[in-house]
């Protein structure tokens, strides 16, 4: 695209006034009206563009005082990822008991047990903890 001759884009203008300028200062020749218009001019949109780079770049940035100083009220919350209920252990005064019903297809040893029909005391059976009993312990607790 040719741009008429006496139109110039805003770069030739720009080179046109930093000329400008620059003889001004080095020849000591007054600087004109018009210069000094086109100076004003410059400045208006360098400020312009400084103003909407600040604010356009990260918009919530520029607050961060304010929201230190005036914490939001309200907390976003993660939504939950299964509907399953927690399992809360509270200790009793000797300790609590856990019990279950098992049911699984798979053992990891052949001295686990593999179905119940009544719950099983999963925590706390000390047998368990002896050391053929761990491994069952930790398949039955997952």
């Amino acid at each position: 695209m040719q741009e008429d001759e006496g139109q110039a884009g805003p770069y030739q203008h720009a080179l046109t006034l930093c000329a400008q300028i620059k003889a001004c200062l080095l020849t000591g020749a007054a600087i004109t009206a018009s210069t000094t218009l086109d100076v004003m001019n410059m400045a208006q949109l360098l400020f312009l563009q400084l103003v909407l780079v600040l604010f356009l770049v990260h918009p919530a940035s520029q607050f961060w005082l304010l929201d230190v100083l005036f914490p939001p009220s309200l907390t976003p919350e993660a939504a939950l990822s299964n509907n399953t209920p927690p399992v809360v252990l509270v200790p009793g005064c000797l300790g609590n008991q856990l019990e279950a019903k098992l049911d699984k297809e798979e053992v990891v040893n052949w001295m686990c047990y593999r179905k119940t029909e009544d719950y099983f005391t999963i925590w706390l059976d000390l047998n368990l903890f002896l050391p053929l009993g761990v491994d069952c312990w930790i398949d039955n607790i997952r």
